[in-house]
């Protein structure tokens, strides 16, 4: 995983993704840090159909850690 993932603070809901050749490096803030490698994904946010009970809103996730 690339350091520059690994240093960074993140709020829940984040997002990075770092992209060399077919690998994505994806960080994403849940709860706690997620961390994908990926030759598939390239880092795009979708939604998991799902309602935040406290803002409301639709809860989305990086396509990889929903597949």
């Amino acid at each position: 995983m690339p350091r520059e993932l690994q240093a960074t603070t993140m709020k829940k809901g984040d997002v990075l993704c770092y992209t060399s050749g077919i690998y994505s490096a994806i960080k994403w803030q849940d709860k706690k840090d997620v961390a994908v490698l990926s030759t598939i994904h390239r880092g795009r946010i979708c939604d998991t159909g799902k309602i935040d009970r406290k803002t409301k809103g639709v809860v989305k996730k990086p396509e990889a850690v929903i597949e």
